[in-house]
């Protein structure tokens, strides 16, 4: 079962919609160095289990091998960069109206969370004949299941959602009715996008192989 992540997007910060700006000197970062608003965090924990068994059936030598791997992260990252840029308006002001004195303006401060799980499984058996037969040869199977479950939340919406208001703000957002989600249910007043998916690869394999070699000694 997916857990979704408990960390919630931030609460926006209101400010005046004419805002005035001082200007400063701007000083170069150090090489390899970004100026952040909002936290950022990494948590990534996996746990991978491997086995192999080797038999005989008969004279034939039996090998199967197996691995399951599961992986959860949860990132938070900040976003502010985007809320910064040509559509920076989108993201930060209400009720503009074509008017910079006619609406609402917020904090650009943002910041994205995602949570993912992957479980990854393989089994393979491979049945061979001794080396010494004169026409030797090697069956196997394959089987691989590879799986991702995804949520990410984008933390750019400037106003808070009131359910008598209609206007100057969007409702909250929610999993489309029908489609997959890990969690269900309105997200948070400041949320303005999720990308939740599942994606699944599967593969299959049946292999043979034999080669005849020649019983003449030197």
């Amino acid at each position: 079962m997916h857990k979704a992540s408990s960390t919630k997007c931030l609460t926006a910060l209101k400010v005046p919609p004419l805002l005035r700006v001082e200007r400063h000197r701007s000083e170069p970062l150090p090489h390899l160095a970004v100026n952040l608003f909002s936290p950022t965090n990494d948590k990534d924990k996996f746990e991978n289990t491997a086995l192999q068994i080797n038999g005989k059936v008969r004279d034939l030598k039996l090998v199967y091998s197996a691995s399951y791997l599961v992986r959860n992260v949860e990132q938070t990252g900040d976003y502010t960069n985007y809320a910064r840029g040509v559509y920076a308006s989108y993201y930060q002001c209400t009720g503009l109206n074509g008017t910079p004195s006619g609406g609402t303006c917020y904090s650009p401060k943002s910041s994205w969370q995602d949570t993912e799980k992957n479980t990854h499984q393989s089994h393979e058996l491979r049945l061979s004949t001794p080396d010494d037969w004169r026409m030797r040869g090697i069956v196997g199977l394959f089987y691989e299941q590879f799986v991702i479950v995804d949520d990410t939340n984008g933390c750019t919406r400037p106003c808070r959602h009131v359910r008598r208001v209609t206007t100057n703000c969007f409702s909250n957002v929610e999993p489309v009715s029908g489609a997959f989600s890990s969690r269900s249910g309105e997200r948070g007043d400041n949320t303005a996008f999720i990308d939740n998916f599942q994606r699944t690869s599967i593969r299959r394999r049946f292999s043979v192989q034999w080669i005849l070699t020649s019983s003449r000694k030197l």
